[in-house]
């Protein structure tokens, strides 16, 4: 289940990555980041969680395979994104790594493929290994993967609101 929620939430990125142009995305809005700086946090989040994913561990099978699952993960999210603002820590800022669409597209792409060929072969193991998250606490493997592609759709919103403002 989560691969088809990370390979949908990379479709719908790659999709809105084609419909803006480079100026546009660098536009700084008055308040917050550009769609482009957007775009990095998502990379910077996907990479930070999958080398956090993939670090050695000894598998742990009897443990719950999800604390919290898609569902309330969505509701957490992308349900409260108009009322709730989620402070994100200083190491998932943006820091200016990509300079136009393009540079953060292929960055984009690479990890998600990572993402799925790891999961796919088995390297990443789908177990209840639990890692803490800054501000959710302990999320199982599951919760990760499902995180990242949530995480992920929220962000989307945030950069078609940016675009709508322009």
């Amino acid at each position: 289940m989560e691969l088809k929620l990370i390979d949908k939430s990379t479709a719908d990125t790659l999709a809105l990555i084609e419909t803006l142009d480079d100026v546009k995305a660098t536009k700084l809005p008055e308040k917050g980041w550009s769609a482009l700086q957007v775009l990095e946090h998502i990379v910077l989040v996907d990479n930070s969680v999958l080398a956090l994913l993939l670090k050695p561990r000894v598998a742990n099978l009897e443990l719950p395979k999800e604390h919290f699952g898609a569902e309330k993960l969505r509701g957490i999210l992308i349900d409260t994104r108009s009322t709730s603002k989620i402070e994100s820590p200083e190491a998932f800022h943006p820091r200016g790594l990509f300079k136009n669409l393009n540079e953060v597209k292929k960055a984009f792409e690479k990890i998600r493929n990572h993402f799925k060929n790891v999961i796919e072969s088995g390297e990443l193991v789908l177990d209840g290994a639990q890692f803490k998250h800054p501000r959710l606490g302990e999320m199982t493997v599951r919760d990760w993967l499902n995180f990242i592609a949530l995480h992920n759709e929220r962000h989307l919103e945030q950069i078609k609101q940016l675009e709508l403002s322009k």
